[in-house]
């Protein structure tokens, strides 16, 4: 369940409570996972499990089969999305920390999905630069500051009709706080301005956790 100490979460604590409770609950592998990432101090990085069936759902909905992820943390978000895909699908992730995604190795192997993924592990914006796959879905969740990287480097990579997904795109609702001037929002709402403008794409930012951007490539 959702705690109050998760200030990030812009939806009342109480409400985030009640739709996780009238949504389909984890599998006990994700369970699993959630509780030991929640350990860590930078647990907060993880997403939610309401997050998790929205990439679920977008996964089954789209038929994608092809997935390609900025950010793989302790795997939470490759595990959710590994389980969605069918069984010739794959998924490639890119992180640079090899503590947190051998965390993410473990319980991807309880789940048996890890034929189905990938980790490469080094900075990911030299990561991206070899990679030459077509992908029908993107999931960003990593450096904000490279957003606006990321973004122009997977675009190439994505399909016509593809999807692709950041998150974190309201800060704690700073974003919205044009007084603000700290590095991250400044650089958050550019980007989100920049996304609404760009006519490579339609997006949506639903304020879904701490904001979640979707945009279909045209």
């Amino acid at each position: 369940m959702y705690e109050k100490k998760m200030k990030d979460y812009l939806c009342p604590t109480d409400i985030l409570n009640y739709a996780a409770g009238v949504s389909r609950g984890e599998s006990l592998v994700l369970h699993a996972l959630r509780e030991e990432t929640e350990k860590l101090p930078e647990a907060i990085m993880m997403i939610t499990p309401l997050q998790g069936r929205v990439l679920e759902l977008l996964i089954r909905w789209g038929q994608a089969k092809r997935i390609l992820e900025i950010g793989t943390f302790t795997g939470y978000s490759s595990l959710c999305m590994a389980l969605a895909l069918p069984d010739d699908g794959h998924l490639v992730t890119l992180d640079k920390d090899e503590g947190w995604t051998q965390i993410a190795g473990k319980y991807w192997d309880m789940a048996d999905v890890s034929q189905k993924i990938k980790l490469r592990l080094g900075m990911a914006h030299k990561t991206l630069e070899k990679i030459t796959d077509t992908f029908d879905m993107v999931f960003i969740d990593a450096d904000k500051q490279r957003y606006p990287t990321y973004y122009e480097m997977c675009l190439k990579l994505l399909r016509p009709g593809g999807l692709i997904i950041f998150d974190n795109t309201l800060w704690g609702g700073t974003v919205a706080d044009y007084e603000n001037t700290d590095d991250t929002p400044k650089v958050l709402r550019a980007f989100n301005a920049a996304l609404r403008d760009d006519e490579r794409i339609e997006p949506l930012l639903l304020p879904l956790a701490d904001g979640m951007t979707l945009a279909v490539k045209r």
